[in-house]
């Protein structure tokens, strides 16, 4: 590794340099509403205050369990911790935070390709990702999928240079963390599994088969045990709400059904993330998003046909994953985590049609690179244009408006119905719940007898048909409180 390091270091420095302009790049001081973002600043507050993770205001109801579960895992909510601990809930802050995973992933992503391409290649797509305008209005999020990316790549590029115990024990570690930012993270355990399987029958001795099985071992012994030393006896996350939330999205879906509609829907993602803001030159825009597409199935064909290694098997897994999960709303967001996978098939697509035959790729690396610069300026001048902006969440007027009389108004053990109840409990002292998209008017009213809702609370920002349909039905259950030009509020009458 030392020597490899030595062997890359102005590489790495290069790519350092080229990466700083992300500091300074739609780094904002407010959020809109998300709402996931709200339970993550609620999770690390409660680290901090030695509060249980369960006491973030938000209600949990079993019954329908599909709008979060009762907690997120640890390691997201540690990582905002020291943050809160110095800044309080200052978004620009967290945002610095979440700048600075992006900027290591990047860093990840180009020692990655290294493994592949040339210094100039690596360093082509790993600038292609940073400073896609997806990227970089996408990490003002207070999200765990940039972490979650972040220890997903470490893990396979430790997994790949696995040669020891020691390698082995660093494997473990890495996935331990990635387990504790999103538990998606065990489809890497599958995958290193699989292989493990594969290696175990091809071995040629006794010996070889038992240091694969001691490497499975100590890999899944270490991340699990973390895992649930953290998760569960430090922080005393209910496992069985976080299961329950995720089980409840299959009920009463046809799988067919949605793999298809899975794939017709991150197929046009995937090309919107390569289609760039431009208003003019537009058709070029469309067949770069196309060209994608045919380079990513060129290259995932050549690679089944030809590699069939670990990588490969992690994406096809982590694919068919997201491809049978029924929520079709994720956007590139669900993609992210594998996209430097993604980018060595777009290559590999590249280089099965020979191109490299008639055009050197130096010169085919520094075309791309004006191409891409020409695509990409007016998405990146649109975003620091508009970086100031306060977009629609609990940083405007009318919302702080609302939080005023709430706080004046309302005690903190009322419940509020709220279509965000995560971000109504970070910015108010009550208790929030929420409705489930697909809730009919007396489901409405089920939750407001059987958890004891005093308030309702609508916003123009958010529309909320459940919410809207149970008032017009139950008119007399219902008493106007407050309002302004975009909240509603409501006293609910039982």
């Amino acid at each position: 590794m030392k020597e490899w390091l030595h062997n890359n270091r102005w590489f790495l420095l290069v790519t350092v340099f080229c990466l700083l302009p992300l500091f300074f790049i739609n780094v904002k001081d407010s959020h809109d509403w998300g709402d996931d973002f709200a339970q993550y600043l609620l999770q690390a507050e409660n680290i901090i205050k030695g509060k249980p993770q369960t006491e973030t205001g938000y209600v949990y109801d079993p019954r329908f369990p599909v709008v979060a579960p009762p907690a997120y895992p640890a390691g997201f909510p540690l990582m905002l911790a020291p943050v809160y601990a110095v800044r309080g809930h200052s978004i620009l802050h967290y945002n610095l935070l979440i700048t600075f995973v992006l900027f290591l992933f990047c860093l990840m992503m180009a020692i990655f390709f290294r493994n592949y391409f040339s210094w100039y290649a690596s360093l082509l797509l790993v600038m292609l990702f940073a400073y896609n305008a997806w990227t970089l209005d996408f990490k003002t999020n207070i999200l765990s999928d940039f972490p979650f990316a972040l220890f997903l790549l470490l893990s396979t590029t430790l997994y790949l240079r696995m040669r020891t115990l020691q390698g082995a024990l660093a494997v473990g570690a890495s996935v331990a963390l990635m387990l504790l930012t999103r538990g998606v993270g065990f489809v890497f355990l599958v995958a290193v599994l699989l292989q493990g399987m594969v290696l175990f029958f091809r071995r040629k001795n006794a010996e070889e088969g038992k240091k694969v099985l001691l490497h499975l071992a100590v890999i899944a012994g270490v991340s699990l045990t973390l895992q649930t030393l953290v998760n569960t006896v430090l922080f005393h996350i209910p496992s069985e709400g976080f299961f329950t939330f995720y089980k409840k999205a299959y009920d009463g879906k046809d799988i067919g059904d949605t793999v298809i509609l899975n794939l017709n829907y991150y197929v046009e993602v995937f090309k919107a993330f390569f289609q760039p803001w431009v208003e003019r030159w537009t058709f070029v825009s469309s067949a770069a998003a196309s060209l994608s597409l045919v380079l990513l199935l060129a290259g995932m064909i050549y690679s089944l046909l030809k590699e069939r290694s670990f990588m490969d098997l992690l994406a096809w897994l982590y694919i068919l994953l997201f491809l049978l999960y029924p929520y079709s709303a994720g956007g590139f967001r669900f993609i992210m985590p594998v996209i430097p996978f993604l980018l060595v098939y777009m290559v590999r697509g590249l280089l099965a049609f020979r191109i490299t035959e008639h055009v050197s790729r130096p010169a085919l690396v520094l075309a791309a690179f004006v191409f891409a610069f020409l695509l990409y300026q007016p998405g990146v001048t649109k975003i620091l244009e508009s970086q100031k902006n306060i977009p629609e969440g609990p940083q405007r007027d009318y919302a702080q408006e609302l939080f005023t009389y709430i706080n004046m108004h309302l005690a903190p053990q009322d419940l509020v119905l709220f279509k965000k109840p995560k971000a109504l409990a970070l910015y108010s002292h009550v208790r929030t719940c929420s409705t489930v998209y697909d809730q009919q008017p007396s489901d409405v009213a089920s939750v407001c007898d059987n958890l004891g809702v005093g308030y309702l609370l609508l916003t123009k920002d958010a529309a909320d048909a459940p919410l809207e349909n149970f008032i017009r039905s139950y008119p007399a259950r219902v008493a106007l409180q407050w309002q302004n030009d975009h909240f509603t509020f409501y006293k609910v009458l039982h």
